[in-house]
């Protein structure tokens, strides 16, 4: 039907039951978040930017698909990126209340999905899938939206946002930066908001620079400034200390940074890590590590030591089969 349906398992006396849907959507939807505490649940869904629900940006999309021409008419520079030429919808941020039912089955409550972006500051294209983070008491959610206006095809500006997930207010938290903004992320107790900035708006390939927000005084610092390096992900280990990933030398490493002093201690300093995960109630991340001659899989690893253990083995058959020599580092002044 060009829609999406949402679906749940429930974990009943030590198993998982057989997934049900919970939701049915009429247009596609991405990036599914569900913030346990609130029974809050968040997503993505491009939509045309004149409507108000998602049933009116289908109802424009069947329209779409009976017309007899694909000619497009454009008033602005924004085109096309890349390879995929813009068109009037936009990425938007929906919630959704869940509620269970007398059999504890997961449900969509009544009523529909709302667009927590529409009316706002915020009212404007997201600036990546995967942009948002739920606040720990799941009544706001942080994300990074490029800015509205006339320079929106030459400039990387973008803002890290908080909004209501009731969709009353979304407003900025970092004005006074020209830069591109990514990958924020709330404390532990929900009281700063740690991101990562770029100064140069013409400029993608900036260094990335890490800002915490404090929400009580609305003032920003920076953390480990004249660090010369670029992370590409941020994690809040406790109060004090941030996890960050970044390239140092060819490798993908983790390392963690002190907020106070601004010093970084790599955890893992060997070959790539990918994405990295708390696990709740542990001294461990879960990470996705690989190497130029070893695929990616799972593992966990000790904060305070860097020690590694594997989760998985997604390709046992592949020592046996492929042979790939054993790579050397090598290292050029340029």
């Amino acid at each position: 039907t060009g829609g999406s349906t949402l679906y749940a398992t429930d974990f009943e006396g030590g198993q998982w039951t057989r997934p049900h849907a919970v939701a049915e959507f009429p247009v596609p939807i991405d990036d599914v978040q569900y913030h346990v505490g609130s029974d809050t649940l968040a997503f993505t869904a491009e939509v045309h930017n004149a409507t108000q629900s998602l049933e009116d940006s289908a109802r424009l999309d069947e329209l779409d698909r009976e017309r007899a021409d694909t000619g497009k008419a454009y008033e602005d520079l924004w085109v096309r990126h890349w390879d995929t030429f813009v068109t009037p919808k936009l990425p938007q941020i929906h919630t959704l209340a869940l509620q269970y039912t007398a059999t504890n089955t997961t449900r969509a409550a009544p009523g529909r999905a709302r667009n927590i972006i529409r009316n706002t500051k915020a009212d404007g294209r997201l600036e990546a899938s995967n942009s948002f983070v739920f606040a720990p008491d799941g009544r706001k959610v942080a994300f990074v939206a490029k800015r509205p206006g006339a320079d929106y095809a030459y400039r990387t500006t973008s803002f890290v946002y908080v909004a209501d997930v009731d969709g009353s207010k979304a407003e900025p938290i970092n004005e006074g930066d020209i830069g591109a903004s990514s990958s924020p992320v709330f404390s532990p107790d929900g009281s700063k908001i740690a991101f990562l900035q770029m100064a140069n708006p013409h400029y993608e390939s900036d260094r990335n620079q890490i800002k915490i927000y404090d929400t009580a005084s609305k003032s920003t610092s920076d953390v480990a400034h004249d660090w010369d390096r670029s992370p590409s992900q941020l994690l809040w280990a406790d109060e004090k200390t941030l996890l960050v990933v970044y390239n140092d030398w060819g490798h993908s490493k983790l390392a963690k940074i002190d907020i106070a002093s601004g010093e970084v201690k790599p955890i893992v300093s060997s070959q790539s890590v990918g994405s990295v995960r708390a696990l709740p109630g542990t001294d461990r991340l879960l990470i996705d590590y690989s190497a130029i001659d070893s695929p990616t899989d799972l593992y966990t690893v000790k904060v305070a030591t860097g020690e590694l253990s594997r989760v998985t083995e997604l390709n046992p058959q592949f020592r046996e089969t492929i042979y790939l020599s054993k790579p050397e580092e090598l290292r050029l002044t340029g």
